[in-house]
């Protein structure tokens, strides 16, 4: 009596390792496609998540420094850093290193009409 090799286990393994592959992809691709950003006035409200939103506010007025980082493999983030040390990271942002001039002027702009200055400024 001879036994012959079934293989139809490591078939369905390998398609099972295809389908989770996949799945690290799906959630940050969930993750990305729910990021949203709107400025309204001096506030910037950023949300991002899939299951769990997190929503954050930015006064402009309060950001002492604007900071981008554009990664082939982590995409696009900005940093923005207040004056008591802390900083909030945007992630996702595609051409972040262009937007980070323009809110460096709107930062500038939120700081005038609020009349606050910076210790350069005096």
């Amino acid at each position: 009596m001879t036994f012959q090799k079934d293989y139809r286990p490591l078939i369905v393994n390998a398609c099972w390792a295809w389908i989770l592959i996949w799945i690290p992809t799906i959630v940050m691709a969930m993750a990305i496609s729910n990021t949203r950003a709107r400025l309204d006035g001096g506030v910037l409200t950023y949300t991002t998540g899939a299951v769990t939103k997190r929503t954050t506010n930015i006064d402009l007025y309060r950001v002492r420094s604007v900071s981008s980082e554009d990664s082939f493999f982590a995409g696009g983030s900005l940093t923005f850093t207040y004056g008591d040390g802390t900083s909030d990271r945007l992630r996702y942002i595609r051409n972040a290193t262009d937007l980070s001039p323009r809110f460096r002027a709107l930062i500038d702009e939120q700081r005038g009409k609020q009349k606050i200055h910076s210790r350069e400024d005096i």
